[in-house]
């Protein structure tokens, strides 16, 4: 899975696209984020300035699917459907 992929997915699940990035740290705190660092992937909550629950992952497609796992463990994190 790549980024693009991980973008459809997450819309079609309602997850509200405030509560991530997937290009980095993009915007406020309180968010999950997918980075590409320079030679590996990072999956942190970004929270008071802080990476917090760090993940390192040699590929994209283990960076997505861990992101994918965590942020779909958050329920309060989808649209409701009168939204």
């Amino acid at each position: 899975m790549n980024r693009e992929e991980l973008e459809n997915i997450l819309e079609k699940e309602g997850v509200i696209k405030r509560a991530y990035s997937l290009y980095g740290l993009v915007g406020d705190d309180d968010r999950l984020i997918l980075d590409r660092g320079q030679d590996k992937w990072e999956v942190y909550y970004f929270e008071r300035g802080e990476k917090i629950k760090l993940n390192i992952f040699e590929t994209e497609d283990e960076a997505c699917n861990h992101f994918l796992n965590r942020i779909l463990k958050w329920p309060e994190l989808k649209r409701r459907a009168s939204q």
